[in-house]
């Protein structure tokens, strides 16, 4: 039986040794092989820090305003000239009324066209002058030989009409033939005669062609020799301005010269180097990058070491707490009791305010009540009023139409009744007639009948209309009276209607002035809920931190309660904190060395930037110098050009009055000749018809010798009439040739006109020309940097081209930066901007001017606009921080803990929970919303304090995914 019993008490001692070592080999296969396949991850509890918030970002520095360079002439003239130095290059600094580029001294091309336009109008006119001589020679020689011909045929007429008379007469022939020729004879007196007098006449044209053409000649030496003059002062007046010029240049350079004195004195020398201080300043600035470089790295090593310095020293000084949690617990019990009593209360005194202010209100309301039912019955009264009102104008404005209607009727009615009555009486008198004593023809009978019917149709149609447009004049006149009356009526409306709206307005003032009492008692109550709210909120999140606190510590063992919540103890994370104070220690260290040696590669970067720009305002200096130097040579040779040109000036406007001079006396001499000839031909053809009319004679003294046989009259007369029609048609021809040379001598009179007009107005468009002072070089309006330059040496430039275009220091730079609108929405007008890389410029500041959308973005983004001042050029690139706003937040969480899905921003906490085989981590999520966050850290809400958060994992993982501690 004790065997047995011992039996039994063997295996039931041998089932707890196997299950103790069960126990024992899961334990340890959980705490090491299954652990090592889990996640590890990192995690801290969120902590209260100071954030300091600020948008990074750059920008490239661009002027605040520029100006453009416009070449004018003087007079407002514009002209097209030749360029013929260019000063100045992109990124050259100029001052005020420096030279940009200089144009040549060679007459515009304006000014050539002008003067060659003119030559071709004076030679144009010469050539009028000449053609309308010859022309006119010629129309003489037509109409006069038209003339002669016509009074040959006259005196044959004569011979013919004299022969008839004498043949008529019974004369003797012989008797004609010696009057005949008397009558030759006395032809022959007269041709002379004339002959005389053309020739006379030519002598008179050529000498006042003549005349007109040595005028011209003059007129054209005295235009050349003003022309002659006008160079020659304008050439003087050049030189005079070059003169100016020279001087003016001379005193620049030596200002020039002074100011590189000055500026190479700045320059450091240094007698060992080779380099140029650009070149140290390069190598400088890539030294003082490495220092930063390493001083970066040395205080990012530094701030990582500290910040696991605080956390070791807040979990240090955390377990130290939690040891002593445990003691009170009853305590933080006994304070969340108080903490939902207060709340309680609070409550139940939020409730009697509402209670109590809904009722002072209501009653408040219900004393209004009268007012709102006088206000009603005002207003309802006021409308009904208003609107019979508009009703009655509305029916007076139709029934005055109806009026007139009533008015028109009534002049038709007054003549339907002249009518009636006229036809009415009609009806008597036919009546009578046809029904009196007196006795009618039949004809006149029924010829009085048909009428009397007719007048008795239209008497009866009549007096229908009569009677309707009685009834309809008499409804009117009714209608007319009311109405009438009525207007008179409404003249109180108006009074009534007044006084009934300033009955309303009251009414409506005393409601709002009751309205207002009870918004002022919303306002007191509002304010003392929002006092209530507040005091709540301050307990329910005391109550929320105690209730968390007793989560935390609310544990059945210490040591659990720091391994679960920390996953070291105090040993541990004392001995850790000591470790990275010493790296802390050694790293400060190292920092202040990298610190120094960034601040001594800054010292010399920017002793060599001075020394840079010093040698950069000399080398600039230096450009100018040259640029003026160059100019001065320019001004030297184009003032001895001048110089030069005045000489050859006047020997090509001698040269130019002796060719004017030569060609008009060839014009004269060519003149005369044709005069000359076109006298001889005049003469020649007088001679000639002389010599005809001789022959004649001689025909007539032989006729005489023979006695000729007598001429039939009839054949003489038929001569004669045949003579008659010669002459007349030879009339006819003789006024249309004279009447075509009249037009052309008054076109050829209206083309000198227009000739001498051009040359006028040419006259002017020269002068004008020569008068307007060529400007000799373009310069700087304003001081400023020039951005750019649109011409080089050769280029021809026209009045109102744009030369260059210079960026205004004096109106300042601005950096135009695009961001995101949630960016924006952190900075506003006055927020601290700070120059991040300014250190490699000196004396930078920037301010925000303006934040605008951005209308490309459709509402996404936002411009930036800051104002940078200092030592800056447009196109330099600069990073700047904006905002940097400290603030204290009690949850503080790095940036790494942060996640985000599609349902928004959340972190992953460790939830534990104790199994027999140990101590299990879940990790859990928890949404949350960003309060504020820097480089590195976020203000979050939504954690009560006491989760422990994942800052960081060897694996990505998920919610609700067993995870392992560092460390553990």
């Amino acid at each position: 039986m004790d065997t047995k019993a011992r039996n039994r008490r063997d295996w039931v001692k041998n089932i707890a040794i196997i299950f103790l070592v069960i126990l024992l080999l899961l334990t340890f296969f959980s705490r090491t092989i299954m652990n090592a396949r889990l996640p590890e991850v990192s995690a801290q509890y969120a902590q209260y820090a100071t954030l300091s918030s600020s948008v990074k970002t750059s920008g490239t520095v661009k002027a605040n305003a520029s100006y453009n360079v416009i070449f004018e002439e003087e007079e407002k003239v514009e002209q097209t000239r030749k360029v013929q130095s260019v000063y100045v290059k992109a990124g050259d600094t100029v001052e005020k009324d420096a030279p940009i580029l200089a144009l040549t001294n060679d007459p515009s091309e304006q000014l050539k066209s002008a003067r060659d336009r003119l030559t071709e109008a004076k030679e144009t006119y010469t050539k009028l002058l000449e053609s309308g001589t010859v022309d006119g020679l010629t129309s003489d020689k037509t109409l006069t030989d038209a003339q002669r011909a016509i009074e040959k045929a006259e005196d044959k007429l004569k011979e013919l009409e004299a022969e008839y008379k004498s043949l008529l007469g019974g004369n003797d022939p012989a008797t004609v033939i010696k009057d005949s020729i008397k009558s030759l004879n006395a032809q022959i007196k007269d041709l002379e005669a004339e002959k005389k007098q053309a020739s006379k006449d030519l002598d008179a044209k050529m000498k006042q062609a003549e005349k007109d053409l040595d005028a011209a000649m003059k007129q054209a030496e005295k235009d050349l020799e003003a022309q002659k003059k006008q160079a020659e002062k304008n050439i003087d007046a050049q030189i005079k301005s070059y003169d100016k010029q020279i001087a003016d240049l001379n005193t620049k350079i030596g200002e020039l010269t002074g100011k590189i004195s000055t500026a190479e004195g700045m320059v450091e020398e240094d007698v060992l180097s080779d380099e140029t201080v650009l070149q140290k300043l390069s190598a400088a600035e890539s030294v003082l990058s490495e220092k930063q470089a390493v001083y970066d790295t040395a205080k990012a090593a530094f701030d990582d070491r500290q910040a696991e310095v605080d956390r070791w020293q807040e979990m240090v000084d955390a377990i130290n707490g939690t040891i002593g949690d445990v003691n009170k617990a009853n305590e933080l019990t006994n304070q969340i009791k108080g903490y939902e009593d207060q709340i309680e209360a609070l409550y139940l005194q939020r409730n009697r305010k509402i209670e109590d202010h809904d009722k002072s209100v209501n009653d408040e309301y219900s004393k209004n009540d009268p007012l709102y039912i006088a206000y009603n019955d005002a207003y309802y009264k006021y409308t009904e009023y208003k609107n019979q009102y508009q009703r009655d104008i509305d029916e007076l404005s139709a029934k005055k139409i109806e009026l007139q209607s009533a008015q028109s009727n009534l002049n038709e009615y007054q003549s339907i009744v002249d009518t009636y009555e006229y036809y009415k009486s009609e009806e008597k008198r036919l009546h009578d007639i046809i029904y009196s004593d007196s006795v009618l023809s039949d004809e006149r009978y029924y010829s009085i009948k048909d009428e009397y019917e007719k007048v008795i149709g239209l008497n009866e149609l009549y007096t229908q209309q009569y009677e309707e447009i009685k009834e309809q004049y008499e409804d009117a006149l009714a209608e007319v009276e009311r109405l009438n009356s009525r207007i008179s009526e409404l003249t109180s409306y108006e009074t009534t209607l007044n006084s009934l709206e300033t009955a309303v307005d009251s009414a409506q003032k005393a409601i709002d002035e009751a309205d207002s009492i009870v918004k002022i008692d919303n306002t007191s109550f509002e304010r003392e809920l929002e006092d209530l709210d507040k005091q709540i909120a301050d307990l329910e999140s005391k109550l929320s931190d105690a209730q968390a606190k007793l989560y935390v510590i609310d544990m059945p063992e210490v040591d659990d309660v720091i391994h679960y919540e920390f996953g070291y103890d105090l040993g541990e994370a004392q001995a850790n904190l000591d470790n990275a104070k010493a790296e802390a220690e050694t790293l400060k260290t190292e920092l202040a060395e990298a610190e120094k040696a960034r601040d001594d590669a800054k010292a010399e970067v920017e002793s060599l930037t001075k020394q840079s720009k010093a040698e950069g305002a000399a080398a600039g200096y230096k450009s100018e110098l040259n640029g003026l130097k160059a100019q001065l040579e320019s001004l030297e040779a184009s003032k001895a050009w001048y110089e030069d040109s005045k000489t050859e000036s006047n020997d090509r406007y001698n040269d130019k009055i002796t060719a004017s001079n030569e060609r008009y006396q060839a014009s004269i001499t060519a003149s005369n000749d044709r005069y000359s000839d076109a006298k001889t031909n005049s003469d020649d053809r007088y001679d000639d018809r002389i010599s005809a009319i001789q022959d004649k004679i001689t025909e007539k003294n032989e006729e005489l010798s023979g006695v000729p046989v007598k001429r039939d009259p009839d054949d003489v007369k038929k001569e004669i009439e045949e003579q008659k029609d010669s002459i007349l048609d030879m009339k006819e021809k003789y006024e249309i040739t004279e009447s075509t040379e009249g037009n052309t001598a008054a076109d050829r009179e209206r083309e000198l006109e227009k000739a001498k007009q051009a040359i006028a107005d040419l006259e002017n468009e020269v002068k004008q020309y020569e008068d307007a002072e060529n400007t000799k070089n373009v310069n700087a309006p304003i001081a400023g940097k020039i951005v750019s330059v649109n011409f080089v040496p050769g280029d021809s430039i026209t009045s109102g081209a744009t030369v260059a275009s210079i960026e205004i220091a004096d109106k300042g730079y601005v950096v135009e930066i695009t961001m995101s609108a949630e960016e924006a929405r952190k900075i506003q007008v006055g927020s601290p901007v700070t120059v991040t890389n300014s250190w490699w410029y000196s004396n930078i500041s920037a301010s925000i001017a303006q934040v605008k959308s951005d209308p490309s973005s459709q509402g996404r983004n936002r411009i930036l606009v800051m104002d940078v001042t200092g030592d800056v050029s447009e196109g330099q690139t600069l990073n700047f921080s904006i905002g940097d706003r400290s603030q204290s937040y009690e949850s503080v969480l790095p940036n790494s803990a942060i996640r985000e899905d599609n349902d928004g921003k959340f972190v992953l906490t460790v939830e534990a929970k104790k199994t027999p085989l140990g101590t299990r981590y879940t990790a859990r999520r928890t949404a949350v919303e960003i309060i504020a966050s820097d480089d590195t850290q976020s203000a979050v809400s939504g954690l009560y304090g006491s989760e422990f958060v994942v800052t960081s994992s060897t694996t990505p993982i998920t919610d609700g995914q067993q995870v392992r501690l560092a460390g553990d």
